[in-house]
């Protein structure tokens, strides 16, 4: 099925699409381009016509420019999966916070892009069923348990997190690091004063 806009297009293929771009010539990319778009082999699009390359790229022009500013999702369905995605670090768990500042660190910036799946891994959390009487919960199972599905999330909804995490994550890390220092500071003096009485 051929895409028709950023709702077809994968994380997984925008990686893709994403390394291709990188590509210095211009009909070699649109070659490459093109060959994933239509899932077909290189040298199939290569027997193609330069006239007809550029005739078969112009259903995709969707993609010159990035998804639109679409507000994030705070809840959807993946693969029969629910998640609901969790933006403010208070009230993620410590285990998705640890994650969630972990994930690119040691990563070039023009590299981090590739670790997008695993950042909306770590944002969110799935949705789990309980009891006979249905209790309804979400549960943070650790990125790297969700974080190959995200590669299926469609670019209409990853991308705003994408963009969120790199518009906020910069201004945010000092503040939020600094609140927790002073939570375990807290939670070492009641501990120390708990080890005293016994």
């Amino acid at each position: 099925m051929k895409p028709k806009s950023w709702e077809d297009i994968s994380v997984e293929k925008y990686y893709k699409l994403y390394a291709i771009n990188k590509v210095a010539d211009v009909i070699d990319q649109q070659v490459q381009t093109l060959a994933c778009l239509l899932e077909v082999d290189d040298k199939e699009v290569e027997r193609m016509t330069v006239t007809q390359v550029v005739k078969a790229m112009k259903p995709f022009e969707f993609l010159k420019e990035l998804p639109d500013g679409k507000p994030l999702t705070v809840s959807f369905q993946l693969e029969g999966k629910r998640f609901k995605s969790i933006l403010i670090s208070s009230d993620m768990t410590a285990a998705q916070f640890i994650d969630f500042s972990s994930i690119g660190k040691n990563v070039k910036p023009d590299d981090l892009v590739y670790e997008m799946h695993k950042l909306i891994a770590a944002m969110c959390q799935r949705r789990k069923i309980k009891g006979c009487y249905p209790f309804i919960f979400y549960e943070y199972e650790g990125f790297d348990k969700n974080a190959d599905l995200f590669l299926k999330l469609p670019m209409s909804i990853a991308y705003p997190f994408y963009v969120f995490f790199c518009n906020v994550s910069v201004n945010l890390q000092t503040p939020i690091l600094n609140s927790l220092e002073k939570m375990l500071k807290k939670e070492t003096k009641e501990v120390k004063k708990l080890l005293k009485r016994k």
